[in-house]
């Protein structure tokens, strides 16, 4: 339910209650003066009017004061708790879908059934909206009625009569109304707050002298009441409460004692009861009410049925007090007080529930349960796209937004709103499961609907469970995540990664905006640029060359030097200008962690390579994805979804944009041929249905798939070596005819598009398009895996890890021979490394224990690294430290291959197996480009470390030039940017911010070297 719902039944049946209690009471002091009942009614609906401002304004603070100590489920847990983590037996489990039968011999997916035109919960959800169109035309009636007033009083005409100011002297009034005589058979009545008017049939002269005063009392006694605001007051409330029946029904019997109580007026002013009785009964009989209802809400005139009035005019034991002040507040202070704790119920329930993620069909991404903890009952299924929450302080359980929707959009989830994604549950646990079983480590998978550019599916592979992070993420748990090579908390799916053949369909269409998308090129092995001689994949493979294309056939052959000679004949800045059209190079904003890529052109080598000149190599190689390229899977699933929509570019989205689809561009309205994108279509049809096609095993009977393969070149540093790792893609979209998926599949670590990519591809759009419409279907959570190198580690560590205990005796032991001036910190024992750090009275006692404890770890089977000890600044006192690693023959030691050096000694010393697991973690974690060839490892001194919560130090130092390129390998030019500007404050240190909290600091060094520090921040994942 969201807010407004809930604001809504909250003011129904709290304004029912005070409704309800003021009839009871009402009717319970039926013999009471009317002018006195009168106030009971004037004050329920005051009440009803001022409910819904207390409910919002009372917070759960006022009521329930806070408690001093935080509940036990809100402490941080230590960081020496090790967590076991869960293998599952097999893959994760996703919900298999429902299929339906669908006909072997026709492409074309099953008529959708058709869909109601409302749900139960658009209804629900909708009433909100319902309430406020009604309440609006009531208002509106309003309105209407002070038009029509302001039109009667133009066609009436005005009148005099002398008695009028006489009887306001005596009743009090202070302005005399307006006078106006209406026709013979008008009925008598006033309105107006601020400019009272009065109208008086025709011939009201002719009345007898005692029939006209009691009729100017009666009148003008509302006036003295301020009965015509009260009217406004009421009605209004009458307007926002419409779906009442009870508001109905107290301003009935308000209007009712309102007569009364001015008939009580005229009879204490000593007017006879029988000549006003017969009075009432000849009015009733000769004159009318004013016509049309609008004009009767907001005048002062017949409401009560005339024999009730009488009969209260004539029954003398009838009270008729006047109604006094010190009555009416007492009235008010008893309603209030009645009142207030009605509307702070609301607030004695608690802060309101924090709102739930659901997907385009309600399923619950992200809910709060009862107890108040944030909840992911899918657990890893979408958790790059939802995010998680954190506390927003250590006594405070209210949870904040920390990462992705939670983040995005956590003022609506705090004020208890639901949020709906248009991502698809189903379709997401079919890509992810289908990634799975296909044996995918990392990888990514982007599904869009092309019609709208609403994202149905992003995957992104390894997965993490966001529910570790609530209410806040333990240390071990963080260290588990932060040294997983795999990096389970990168969401891939907005991260750029060189596409390779993938991109050639942009190339494409910026040929067809060029104006040579018909043009025919020729494909001899090879072409040269410069010195530079750039082969096909044909000649490498065979001396072969594929002749002449044009681009359906070169899209088919992936022909490298076709697109080579195409893209140099489009030109780069063609290029350039027509992936900024799809998205490429630019942010589509739809996570904070989105990468823009890099499409390179002249413009960006200026700003980035400053030292290098483009040239048409580079043309050549940016034509098919290579080199400098970079594009993220959502940018490439956009990229298909611009063919399967024939050239109109969506801007993709995970929030429904209310019925309203949001395009980027329409190239075919800007000039590109409509037929030559189709010819670019056809070639991504023939690239799964052709002979030669290289997506073949995406061919299905059920549906026909178009796309475009892609395989890019890349290395990956495992343990210190550099090993490949290339880049499998395939996009495309289905079906061909009319397109209602569009996707994105990317696999790190594969061998070809076709074969890793293509099968993915073809089960995830056959059982998208196998679900029934209605949204049903059951979808399971997801478990988290290990990755392959972690998994490798894996028990040798646990092996290690379990052997703490006798560590830590062991040290306790040389501790107490070493005497008590040696202060240990607590032992850290996790992922098969061991830590001890402490402080000795001086360098005697800190070498004596490390001898004492490399004594007692000779049958530990560990490799030490035991940096110089630091001295402290009373000149006595040393700080050291020893790190262990398990050294065990299936632990697969970390390689040695790199020259570590000490900031203390300045020589080389033996390799820190620590400090460069930390440089891997870092570089993994953050996607850091490798260090420059020059660089050098240093280990961090304590002083140098920053303040806070930090860990995972490295530092290294290199050449200033290569310490520049560096940056600009690692970080995007927003951040580069961002990091110089905010550093302009800090003399000649810089700092700069790189994805996944991590920092990099660089200063002078010695000479024209410069040193960076990078580390990484507990601060936004861990709460304090």
């Amino acid at each position: 339910m969201n807010a407004e719902l809930d604001l809504l039944s909250q003011a129904a049946l709290k304004g029912s209650a005070v409704l309800l209690a003021a009839l009871v009471a009402g009717w319970a002091l039926r013999r009471l003066a009317a002018s006195r009942r009168y106030a009971i009614w004037m004050t329920a609906m005051l009440a009803l009017a001022v409910l819904p401002l207390a409910m919002v304004s009372l917070p759960a603070w006022r009521v329930i004061p806070k408690s001093t100590l935080p509940p036990d489920w809100m402490v941080l847990e230590p960081k020496e708790v090790v967590e076991a983590v869960e293998m599952p037996a097999e893959a994760s489990a996703v919900a298999e879908p429902v299929i339906q039968a669908m006909p072997v011999t026709t492409p074309q997916p099953p008529a959708e059934p058709v869909k109601p035109v409302w749900t139960w919960n658009e209804i629900i959800e909708g009433l909100p909206m319902l309430w406020l169109g009604v309440a609006a035309l009531m208002l509106v009636r309003l309105a209407w009625s002070a038009v029509r007033l302001v039109r009667l009083q133009r066609r009436v005409t005005a009148g005099a009569c002398e008695e009028i100011a006489a009887v306001a002297d005596q009743l009090g009034l202070k302005h005399v109304p307006r006078l106006f005589v209406g026709a013979a058979d008008a009925v008598p009545m006033v309105w107006g707050v601020w400019k009272p008017c009065l109208l008086l049939p025709c011939g009201f002269e002719s009345w007898s002298t005692e029939k006209r005063r009691g009729v100017l009392l009666h009148e003008l006694a509302h006036l003295k009441r301020r009965d015509p605001l009260a009217l406004w007051l009421a009605q209004t409330v009458k307007a926002l409460h419409w779906f009442n029946p009870l508001a109905w029904l107290t301003l009935r019997q308000m209007r009712a004692d309102q007569e009364r109580a001015c008939d009580d007026a005229v009879l204490r002013h000593g007017v006879r009861a029988s000549e006003y009785a017969q009075a009432l009964l000849d009015l009733s009989r000769h004159n009318r009410v004013a016509p049309g209802l609008a004009l009767c809400a907001l005048t002062i005139t017949r409401c009560a049925p005339v024999e009730s009035r009488v009969r209260a005019v004539l029954d003398a034991k009838c009270s008729r007090d006047a109604l006094t002040l010190r009555w009416l507040a007492g009235m008010t202070a008893l309603a209030m007080l009645l009142m207030l704790p009605v509307a702070m119920l609301h607030a004695i329930e608690g802060p309101k529930l924090r709102g739930r993620i659901l997907d385009r069909h309600g399923v619950v991404l992200a809910e709060t349960t009862k107890e108040k903890v944030r909840h992911y009952p899918l657990k890893a299924l979408a958790a790059h796209v939802i995010g998680y929450t954190g506390k927003t302080k250590h006594d405070d359980p209210t949870p904040m937004g920390r990462s992705e929707i939670e983040k995005a959009q956590n003022e609506p989830l705090s004020r208890g709103m639901d949020v709906k994604l248009t991502l698809d549950a189903r379709i997401q646990s079919i890509a992810h499961r289908a990634m799975l079983d296909a044996g995918y480590e990392r990888g990514a998978a982007v599904v869009l609907d092309p019609r709208t550019g609403e994202v149905l599916a992003m995957v992104s592979l390894p997965v993490h469970d966001p529910n570790v992070f609530i209410p806040s993420i333990s240390q071990a748990n963080w260290e588990k995540l932060a040294a997983d090579l795999d990096n389970p908390l990168m969401n891939r799916c907005v991260r750029g990664f060189t596409p390779g053949s993938a991109f050639m369909p942009l190339t494409g269409l910026a040929g067809i905006a060029a104006g040579i998308g018909e043009q025919s090129f020729t494909c001899e092995g090879s072409v040269r640029y410069g010195s530079a001689e750039m082969q096909c994949w044909i000649q490498r493979q065979n001396g072969g060359k594929h002749g002449s294309l044009k681009m359906p056939q070169a899209l088919v052959n992936t022909c490298s030097c076709f697109w080579y000679q195409f893209g140099n004949a489009a030109g780069i800045e063609k290029i350039e200008k027509l992936g900024a059209r799809v998205g490429f190079g630019t942010r589509y904003g739809i996570s904070e962690n989105e990468s823009s890529g890099i499409l390179p052109s002249p413009r960006w080598m200026k700003e980035n390579q400053p030292n290098n000149k483009w040239s048409e190599g580079y043309t050549a190689n940016t034509s098919i994805g290579q080199a400098m390229t970079l594009a993220t899977p959502l940018q490439m699933a956009v990229l298909a979804a611009t063919l399967a929509n024939s050239g109109k570019v969506p801007e993709p989205s995970l929030q429904a944009n209310k019925g309203e689809t949001i395009w980027r561009a329409d190239l075919t309205a800007e000039g590109l041929p409509a037929a030559q994108i189709e010819q670019l279509r056809e070639g991504m049809r023939l690239v799964v249905q052709g002979e030669n096609g290289t997506a073949k095993a995406a061919q299905s009977a059920k549906a026909i798939i178009a796309g475009k393969t892609g395989t890019a070149q890349n290395w990956r540093r495992i343990d210190g070596k550099r090993v490949e790792d290339n880049h499998a893609w395939f996009i495309g979209f289905a079906p061909y005819d009319k397109p209602t998926l569009a996707f994105a599949i990317l696999k790190n670590g594969g061998k070809t598009g076709g074969g890793d990519c293509a099968p993915v591809a073809k089960r995830i759009v056959e059982e998208a398009l196998a679900l029934p419409a209605d949204g049903s279907g059951e979808v399971k959570a997801v478990e988290t895996s290990e990755g392959r190198l972690n998994a490798l580690r894996k028990t040798s560590w646990e092996r290690f890890d379990k052997r703490k205990a006798e560590f830590a005796r062991q040290i306790k032991a040389a501790q107490a021979a070493c005497g008590q001036d040696l202060v240990l910190q607590p032992l850290q024992v996790w992922g098969g490394r061991l830590s001890i750090r402490g402080e000795a009275s001086g360098m005697i006692q800190a070498l004596d224990f490390r001898k004492r404890i490399l004594q007692a770890a000779r049958a530990w089977q560990v490799e030490w690294s035991i940096p110089v000890p630091e001295t402290l600044s009373d000149g006595q006192r040393v700080r050291f430290t020893m790190e262990a690693e398990d050294a065990s023959p299936d632990a697969k030691p970390i390689s040695k291959n790199i020259r570590l050096k000490t900031k203390s000694a300045d020589a080389a010393i033996h390799p820190n197996p620590t400090l460069l697991k930390n440089w891997q973690t870092l570089q993994g974690r953050a996607g850091l480009a490798d260090l420059p060839a020059t660089a050098v490892l240093h280990e961090v001194a304590e002083r140098d470390k920053p303040g806070g919560q930090h860990g995972g130090f490295v530092s290294f130092t290199a050449a200033k030039d290569a310490v520049r390129t560096w940056l600009k390998a690692s970080l995007s030019a927003e951040r580069l940017e961002r990091g110089e500007q905010a550093s302009a404050k800090l003399g000649t240190r810089r700092l700069y911010l790189a994805p996944q909290q991590c920092w990099i600091q660089v200063q002078p060094w010695a000479g024209d070297t410069e040193r960076v520090i990078a580390y990484w921040s507990f601060r936004i994942l861990i709460a304090k």
